[in-house]
């Protein structure tokens, strides 16, 4: 909660619990006590803004305003001794009063304006978008009508700032718009998000450094900014990271200014991909391998999640090819004089995503030899992969819902590399999609749901450590203490494996 936030709750609370009192005699500035919780409220709102969480206290602010605006008009002293009933009623409406701030305290916790955390490496961050067409691949589909594969991306790179640059905010307004319309929460639901600074820097330079820097290239499920936190730390580190809008999932793609591309809602290949995940064979499949522990059956399973879902392994390599592309242009962009101009390092080249990105990581790391490490954040893995073990350092990074094993443990096995198992105790798939301070419903408070961790600030620092560490030791050759275990975190489950 900002400061101002907290100023108002106190003054109105405070003049709330005066009224009711009986005083021996009343101070002549009491009359003009409504008008105190009022100042401090037009202050908080034209100095941090309006707050959709507050609006309980701007609505009782208000009222009590208004009721006591008379008696500032007139110039009346309120009775030092009220009648009993006035009395009473004023000692209801305090009680009223004080639990609308309750209401108020719970709502801006539960969906705060948090902090961005610092990012723990030296360099400072620029971040730009790039609109991308690939005119080797025919879409007809494609949102902006070109015939061709449209996609955008977004980096958060080292950057050197000269003072002019502005930092970014956590998301745009058109995009909140974008999400609801493909059935995301309503746009007032995260208008908060607006007033939030990132700590990167719109269009800064890349940093000129003798050191060159790797590149990671990240594949999402939806949104492509919501690891924002994530992003953010690699890049102080010492990473290029990407993040694809991929055409006909991702929320919204991105001009070079950028500028929102509306999608025009859910699209009819997105839809089709629903149906078919929705089929029972393919909730069969994938509640074996959720739920066996033993490897023969959860290879079968596998097998028949393979045959069970043309349509999603079509678009699974789709997504891998995007990949492909995107690292294409990126090698034009790192031409001297272009945007990057030489600084990066395209012979180091991670993988990551989530969900089904997570599971395009295991498609391109199989499939195209410039993935030299990858990661899967809580994707189901199918596709190619089945038939061509990884050959390269992996990690599996799952949630832990009751009952259900790690989705990628056949894959584990298999690898011919190092590789990693994690599972955080508490965690969902929606929480390792967006780790941040964000908040949480206050259905979590009354205890009617525990499906969600309680903290996304610490699980963001979980995800930040080991996926910082994994890259690290496989892309810049460093030590990485964190991946020879045990995990320094109580609700980690960590296994290693090393190259045969």
């Amino acid at each position: 909660m900002r400061l101002l936030e907290m100023l108002l709750l106190i003054v109105l609370a405070l003049t709330l619990v005066a009224i009711p009192l009986t005083w021996t005699k009343r101070p002549k500035w009491l009359r003009f006590l409504a008008a105190f919780p009022a100042i401090v409220m037009l202050l908080q709102i034209v100095i941090e803004g309006y707050r959709w969480q507050m609006a309980p206290a701007y609505a009782l602010t208000t009222i009590v305003f208004l009721a006591g605006l008379p008696t500032m008009i007139k110039g009346q002293q309120p009775s030092a001794t009220p009648q009993r009933a006035s009395r009473a009623l004023a000692i209801i409406g305090c009680f009223v009063g004080l639990v609308i701030v309750w209401i108020t305290i719970e709502l801006s916790a539960q969906v705060p304006a948090f902090k961005m955390p610092v990012p723990g490496g030296p360099y400072a961050i620029g971040t730009r978008t790039f609109l991308l067409v690939d005119e080797s691949r025919i879409d007809e589909d494609s949102p902006i009508n070109n015939g061709y594969r449209t996609m955008s991306i977004q980096a958060w790179y080292p950057a050197e700032l000269n003072g002019e640059e502005e930092p970014t905010s956590y998301i745009q307004p058109d995009i909140r718009q974008e999400m609801e319309e493909l059935n995301g929460p309503p746009a007032w639901y995260n208008s908060h998000l607006d007033r939030i600074r990132t700590h990167a820097y719109w269009k800064a330079s890349i940093a000129q450094s003798a050191e060159r820097f790797p590149v990671i290239l990240y594949s999402p499920s939806g949104n492509a900014s919501l690891h924002k936190i994530l992003f953010e730390e690699l890049a102080s580190r010492g990473y290029l990271v990407v993040s694809i809008s991929h055409p006909h999932w991702s929320n919204v793609l991105f001009g070079d200014q950028g500028m929102v591309i509306p999608q025009g809602g859910l699209s009819e290949r997105y839809m089709t991909w629903f149906e078919e995940a929705r089929k029972p064979t393919v909730g069969t499949a994938q509640g074996q391998i959720n739920s066996v522990d033993d490897i023969s059956v959860v290879e079968r399973a596998q097998i028949n999640l393979n045959r069970a879902r043309p349509i999603a392994i079509s678009e699974l390599r789709q997504w891998a090819e995007d990949v492909g592309f995107v690292l294409d242009q990126l090698s034009e962009m790192n031409q001297p004089g272009e945007v990057f101009n030489r600084q990066l390092d395209l012979s180091q080249v991670g993988v990551m995503g989530f969900s089904l990105g997570g599971a395009t990581a295991g498609q391109f790391c199989t499939t195209d030899a410039r993935c030299q490490a990858g990661i899967n954040v809580d994707g189901f893995m199918f596709g190619d992969i089945l038939d061509t073990n990884l050959k390269v350092p992996f990690m599996f990074f799952h949630s832990s819902s009751p009952g259900v094993e790690p989705v990628g443990v056949l894959f584990y096995e298999w690898a011919e590399n190092d590789a990693y198992l994690l599972q955080v105790a508490g965690s969902n798939h929606h929480d390792l999609g967006a780790p941040a301070p964000t908040g949480r419903p206050i259905i979590l408070q009354l205890g009617l749901s525990s499906s969600q961790f309680p903290d996304g600030a610490y699980l963001a620092q979980v995800m930040n450590e080991y996926i910082s560490a994994f890259f690290d030791k496989h892309l810049k050759n460093k030590p990485a203490a964190l991946l020879d275990g045990p995990s320094p975190y109580p609700e980690v489950m960590f296994m290693k494996k090393g190259r045969n």
